[in-house]
């Protein structure tokens, strides 16, 4: 074992103690997202976002991530296409509603478009 990798166990050891310790005492310990392997790309899910997002297929596909946010619309399709058959896309339409979301591909829709379209409903 490497001093490097003696080091992470270190860390990841403090880091459980420190869990445990909070459960202990009856607190709910701050979890932070852990990195999800897909391919040779990581995602990291924003603390913000539900995690119903670990089982998307935007995480789990292996693609870059820049493909959901691509101005090329062959890979703005491709990315829809993605979304189309995705589990969880419910979770991430309303998650892109709420927090107003207005670029990028979220439930295979272009956030972009459907802004345009939700100020044109409000001026009718």
């Amino acid at each position: 074992m490497t001093g490097e990798q003696r080091k992470r166990k270190r860390e990841r050891d403090a880091e459980a103690k420190r869990r445990s310790r909070a459960r202990a005492r009856g607190e709910q310990p701050q979890l932070t997202p852990r990195p999800r392997r897909a391919g040779r790309v990581v995602f990291r899910i924003p603390p913000g976002m539900p995690r119903a997002f670990t089982g998307g297929l935007c995480t789990a596909s292996g693609e870059d991530p820049d493909l959901w946010f691509s101005e090329d619309p062959d890979e703005q399709q491709r990315a829809m296409d993605y979304c189309a058959a995705c589990p969880v896309r419910m979770a991430c339409q309303q998650y892109a509603d709420s927090a107003r979301i207005e670029h990028g591909i979220w439930a295979g829709v272009d956030r972009a478009e459907a802004a345009r379209k939700r100020r044109r409903r409000r001026v009718a």
